[in-house]
């Protein structure tokens, strides 16, 4: 008969063991079920990019680039962890820098969510300086780009503030846009080379997503470009 101290001893190593296999599996499943989406994901991107006509660098990597709209572009999605209120989450973001054909040579940088601790010009127009961070080669300068004509009886100014709108609209959680979660707002940056937008997306959407943003972002660098050429 085993004594009730090698008894409780052995039940006891028992259940350690009994434990350690389940964290063991349970952890295999978890990394097994992440590879196994991960896979899934990475065939829609490869599927993206033949509908869509670009390249994909790495065949491990969720990034597009190449030629769309006549521009050279470059899409990606990654996932960051974002802290708000004291809580850590996980965020998928995907985002569309879109070049210039040539430089605009403005010492141009327009910065959504507003750098509030850097210097930036004001243009004028209420919404566009409380959202934007504005630097150029001058005020005045800054100013007749942003009124010079880049579509038929519209300006400038008005399209990055509907462009802005628009991408607002159509994240994937409105509800953090509205209270102004700027970590999980989208992201503008202009400057003198490129036009780059990042909003927050999720998995299982590319399709319309990166085509949604690959078009917004194309079309307002065409507008970008055009204004350019108008400026006298």
């Amino acid at each position: 008969m085993i004594a009730p101290e090698l008894l409780f001893l052995l039940i006891a190593v028992i259940a350690v063991i009994v434990f350690f296999v389940f964290i063991v599996l349970l952890v295999g499943g978890i990394i097994l079920y992440a590879k196994g989406t991960a896979k899934e994901n990475l065939k829609v991107w490869e599927e993206l990019s033949e509908k869509l006509n670009l390249q994909m660098p790495d065949p491990e990597d969720f990034r597009l680039a190449g030629t769309y709209n006549d521009l050279e572009v470059e899409v990606k999605t990654y996932v960051k962890m974002v802290s708000m209120y004291g809580q850590t989450e996980s965020y998928q973001f995907t985002n569309c820098t879109v070049k210039f054909p040539q430089s605009l040579n403005l010492s141009l940088k327009l910065k959504h969510p507003k750098e509030s601790d850097s210097p930036s010009l004001l243009v004028g127009q209420t919404e566009f300086d409380s959202n934007f961070s504005a630097t150029c080669s001058s005020q005045e300068t800054l100013q007749k780009f942003l009124q010079s004509e880049s579509v038929k009886n519209n300006n400038l100014l008005s399209d990055i503030l509907q462009t802005k709108s628009y991408i607002e609209t159509t994240s994937h959680n409105p509800a953090l846009v509205k209270v102004k979660h700027e970590k999980t707002n989208p992201t503008f940056l202009i400057t003198d080379d490129s036009v780059f937008i990042e909003f927050r997306t999720k998995f299982g959407n590319e399709s319309e997503q990166v085509k949604q943003l690959l078009d917004v972002t194309t079309h307002l660098a065409k507008q970008i470009y055009t204004a350019r050429l108008n400026l006298s």
